[in-house]
């Protein structure tokens, strides 16, 4: 018998059910969701809750497989639940498969860069979500859009989550990833992220100094990587120009791309 569930588990040692967490706070979805799991042999659900924060709770208790997590909830939503994972994580993170109700790319391209390796917009199959349970953890090549990729570098750079750096700095990338040729920080990076943020050009900038001094504190892997690539090793700090210029062209190299893939899965 699986503690908690109330529901018998067929179970060997060599065939244990697949432990599935359902984060879901619409109450009759996410009882449908259950009771469809537990008509599996080899699925249990271990636990239905309706709350980041409830979720955040099972999965040191649970210590689940798999965990399907909904988008849009109340008190803690999933991807601010994704972002306390990477703040704070357990000892073990389940896969994680996102049920959105909306079909939102930024939030999408948030939480598959945050980890999850798939988005179910609703509606979805029941037969589609077993599928996606049943499959195995993603390998650590998995492609990566550039977008996904720049989030999960700074992650991997141990970049100060929560900061408005981080939030610039991420912003900053993406703009110097988009833009071909020569780059005017200021003009064509400082003040468009400024007008999106309803700051300064100057906050802007001093934020992503601070992030960027953050991350060569933290001495990654991943920083050393980018040193290695522009030839910079040895460097104790880069200006802003420096780094966001060397990242972005970093990712335009595929083999350099597939090294920071990798490291971004093992961070």
């Amino acid at each position: 018998m699986q503690k908690g569930t109330g529901y018998v588990v067929k179970e060997t040692h060599e065939n244990k059910p697949i432990r599935v967490l359902i984060v879901e706070d619409d109450l009759a979805q996410g009882t449908l969701i259950r009771d469809a799991l537990e008509m599996e042999e080899d699925i249990v659900c271990c636990e239905h809750v309706r709350d980041g924060f409830e979720g955040l709770k099972a999965i040191r208790e649970h210590e689940p497989d798999v965990m399907l997590l909904d988008l849009l909830m109340p008190n803690m939503d999933g991807v601010d639940m994704l972002w306390a994972l990477h703040k704070e994580p357990p000892p073990k993170i389940p896969r994680i498969l996102v049920l959105s109700a909306c079909n939102n790319a930024a939030f999408s391209t948030e939480a598959l860069a945050l980890g999850a390796e798939h988005v179910l917009v609703k509606p979805y199959s029941l037969d589609l979500i077993i599928d996606n349970i049943r499959r195995p953890r993603k390998s650590p090549l998995q492609t990566f859009t550039t977008e996904q990729l720049i989030l999960r570098m700074l992650l991997s750079m141990k970049a100060p989550i929560n900061s408005h750096g981080m939030t610039y700095l991420n912003l900053a990338l993406q703009l110097r990833s988009e833009h071909a040729g020569a780059c005017c920080m200021r003009k064509d990076i400082y003040y468009p992220i400024a007008v999106e943020n309803q700051t300064s050009a100057e906050c802007v900038e001093k934020s992503i100094r601070s992030a960027i001094s953050s991350i060569f504190k933290e001495d990654t892997p991943m920083l050393h990587l980018l040193l290695e690539f522009g030839k910079m090793e040895g460097k104790e700090r880069l200006t802003n120009v420096q780094f966001v210029t060397l990242a972005a062209q970093a990712l335009t190299q595929e083999d350099v791309r597939k090294k920071v893939a990798i490291l971004c899965q093992t961070a």
